[in-house]
């Protein structure tokens, strides 16, 4: 059995269907698959039953939520956030160097020269085209057009378009058993390993939680060890001067000749 008769045709837990412009994991079941559609209709409701508001437009259904780029304190939208995002961009004064564009929700480095920024549909249209002039095409899918050309897991030699790559490795680590230890989710982009267990298994997203929360402990932690510089007073040492008794006072009143003053008022009657 080769490596595309391993991988299984995908359905939507909701429709059916079978084809879909991009698949996507069902939020409350990661072992099930959704079409693009199904998954921004589900997202929807699990933003609605969780009492999320957007800051901006008050809308409580969005395909996927987000924190205001400016307040992280604050949901937003999916549209509402593409358009802060895009005026962040513009204020900051970049442009596509291929279209000259100001607007867009992402922005990118041109992959041929770094030096450049692209926005997310001119970056997308030179990935595409930069695996068709390298002759690539996804061995499972055929397709000459990626975001980012990976290689097939279980054959090095071979080329793997994103969503392809995705998929087997999640339907690689099914079969070897693996589940995540916090979510007891079998199938994830990648398998890593607990930050504070090495001998469990964690899925991509439960491992970057844990990551972001550990970071944070560890720098609230260095700033409490830090000095408070304003309690740090540096004091100049005490100098103790010998007190002398009454009977050790010098006399001086046999060596210094007492100093006349002049007097000025009979110069000037002279």
């Amino acid at each position: 059995m080769n490596a595309i008769q391993t991988l299984t045709p995908r359905t939507c837990l909701s429709c059916s269907s079978t084809q879909t412009f991009r698949w996507h994991k069902n939020p409350s079941n990661k072992n099930q698959d959704a079409c693009y559609k199904c998954y921004q209709r589900i997202m929807a409701e699990k933003g609605s039953a969780e009492g999320k508001t957007c800051f901006s437009c008050n809308s409580t259904k969005t395909s996927r939520w987000y924190k205001n780029p400016l307040n992280k304190t604050q949901d937003a939208c999916n549209n509402c956030y593409r358009r802060i995002m895009t005026e962040k961009g513009s204020s900051e004064g970049k442009s596509c160097f291929s279209c000259n564009s100001s607007k867009t929700p992402q922005w990118y480095k041109n992959p041929l020269n770094k030096t450049q920024d692209a926005c997310h549909n001119c970056y997308q249209k030179i990935i595409a085209e930069k695996g068709s002039a390298e002759g690539k095409n996804c061995f499972s899918c055929n397709s000459t057009k990626t975001t980012q050309w990976l290689k097939n897991p279980l054959n090095k030699t071979q080329d793997a378009c994103h969503n392809c790559y995705q998929r087997i490795i999640a339907e690689k680590g099914s079969a070897e058993g693996k589940s995540c230890f916090s979510c007891n989710s079998t199938k994830t982009p990648q398998w890593l390993k607990n930050p504070l267990n090495k001998t469990q298994d964690a899925c991509t997203k439960c491992y970057q939680k844990i990551s972001r929360k550990r970071k944070k402990e560890d720098g609230l932690k260095e700033a409490s060890l830090l000095p408070n510089r304003e309690s740090e007073v540096i004091r100049a040492p005490k100098r103790h001067y010998p007190i002398r008794s009454q009977d050790q006072v010098l006399d001086v009143s046999g060596i210094l000749d007492p100093i006349e003053i002049p007097n000025t008022s009979t110069r000037a009657q002279e």
